[in-house]
């Protein structure tokens, strides 16, 4: 069974907040809880640190035991262009045509880089979301990006394009008026709880389901406070634990942890009651799931769960739990009064520099010096996979190997990403990393940004890797001659 209706949100699993060894297992146990409940959707992002590559290797030790399961699985992400980078590119009064033409370049190698590289850490040749996230509506270049973004769908890259974070009055337009050359919006992912109530109270939802449009809500547990072990409990201390800190403004927002805790109390008495008629577990986190799968135009909820019974409890609430009028009702009341979180979705986030931080407005470093190396780090793992059937490789074009994981904890059984690739997948992998590289900077100057690998490197990698992609075309070549399409490794 595949449960649509729930969707692996890794932004919550704060890889990056843990040693290399632990971020592996909490990674491997997290894909593998959520595949065995039927929870098949991975909702990943280019900020989010190590993610794309972990789940790539889950991926990768699915393709190798069990196909069917492999191909299963959907793949979201996001690109969220950095503000400084945009920064850069902010139109000049009476600038020429040429410049401007230019400008919009800039933005779209941005989100193509990101989007490939994002396609082949997970070793992925087509992404079935990618989201469009837009830091300050101030800045120019929100059109160019989604417009970089339909011709990626239009190529077959990326089959729906999204919005996250996105209000009702920013939304509407891009659905009754798009300007020329748009994608159609399919989905929208925005916070929603039952604390945080925006995207009802203004109208959001209502206008998705009006137009098609799918809603998925992260945040229906607010990062793990609406939960018991909060109830009746002091608020946690400040730096307790990174998912409290934005959720902590929502709370202020909300009336303080006193009302808080009322709609705690709320929404455990329903629970109780459930667990009473359905003569099953029921908790207070899955009721707050159920009320959000509830709201006008929800599709799906986003949870960062990491825990196995988390896992297998948000299944439940999103297949077989159902909140009637009086349940609803009951938890409306508990909340009703509330000052806040008011204005529209993601308006007060965008506005408190402590629920966003500078270093997450400019975390994707897409077509960067940074995303040359660690291109080039990824292509010298697929090269030493495959190596027996691919050129050698320029002395000097890639790094030493790093040295291999301790072994403290269970591994995965897919060594990298690439591993346990077809030939005909491997060929769309190296045709993926082409198209990246393509995406990397020139000579610092031709864009306006100084962040920029020579070019002389860049050309190498790209030659290098085109070799390995004729090298790869035509062993596929041999093996169909041979009757076996794409089956050999």
């Amino acid at each position: 069974i595949t449960l649509t209706r729930v969707v692996a949100g890794s932004c919550t699993w704060r890889l990056n907040r843990e040693d290399a060894e632990k971020a592996d297992d909490v990674a491997r146990r997290a894909c593998a809880a959520h595949a065995v409940v039927g929870i098949r959707t991975f909702d990943c992002g280019d900020i989010y640190a190590g993610v794309e590559d972990l789940v790539g290797r889950f991926l990768a030790t699915a393709r190798g035991q069990h196909r069917a399961l492999f191909e299963s699985v959907r793949l979201h992400t996001k690109v969220a262009p950095d503000l400084d980078a945009l920064a850069r590119l902010q139109p000049v009064a009476g600038e020429a045509p040429a410049a401007q033409r230019q400008r919009e370049a800039a933005v779209a190698r941005f989100v193509e880089g990101s989007v490939w590289r994002s396609a082949n850490r997970l070793s992925a040749s087509v992404v079935d979301l990618v989201y469009l996230h837009w830091w300050d509506w101030n800045q120019w270049g929100f059109v160019a990006a989604l417009r970089a973004l339909a011709q990626l769908r239009e190529r077959g890259v990326v089959k729906e394009v999204g919005v996250t974070n996105i209000d009702a009055p920013r939304l509407r337009p891009l659905l009754e008026t798009p300007p020329p050359g748009c994608p159609k919006i399919a989905c929208v992912q925005v916070n929603l709880s039952v604390v945080d109530r925006r995207a009802v109270a203004t109208g959001l939802g209502e206008l998705c389901q009006t137009h098609g449009v799918r809603l998925l809500a992260h945040g229906a547990l607010m990062g793990g406070l609406l939960s018991k072990t909060w109830l009746g409990a002091p608020p946690p201390e400040d730096g307790a634990h990174p998912n409290f800190t934005s959720n902590l403004v929502l709370i202020d927002a909300f009336g303080g942890w006193g009302r808080f805790q009322d709609v705690l109390r709320a929404l455990d008495l329903v629970a109780s009651a459930k667990a009473t008629a359905l003569g099953c577990r029921v908790t207070l986190s899955m009721v707050a799931i159920a009320w959000t799968l509830a709201q006008p135009g929800v599709g799906a909820v986003v949870l960062g769960a990491r825990d196995a019974d988390h896992v297998k409890d948000a299944g439940v609430a999103a297949s077989r739990l159902e909140l009637g009028g009086d349940d609803l009702a009951a938890i409306d009341a508990a909340a009703a009064g509330a000052p806040g979180p008011a204005g529209e979705v993601y308006g007060l986030e965008r506005d408190d520099a402590s629920v966003s931080v500078h270093s997450e407005r400019n975390g994707s470093l897409a077509a960067t010096t940074t995303h040359f190396r660690e291109c080039a780090r990824r292509l010298a793992e697929l090269h030493r996979l495959y190596a027996a059937h691919l050129p050698e490789a320029p002395a000097g074009l890639f790094e030493a190997p790093p040295p291999p994981r301790g072994k403290g904890l269970a591994p995965w059984t897919a060594v990298s990403a690439y591993a346990n690739l077809e030939l005909t997948e491997l060929v769309y992998v190296l045709r993926g990393f082409v198209s990246e590289i393509d995406c990397l900077p020139a000579p610092p100057g031709s864009d306006g940004s100084d962040d920029a690998s020579p070019a002389p490197e860049v050309a190498k990698l790209r030659t290098f890797a085109a070799r390995m992609l004729a090298a790869t075309e035509q062993a596929l070549f041999v093996a169909q001659k041979r009757g076996a399409p794409g089956r050999g490794r």
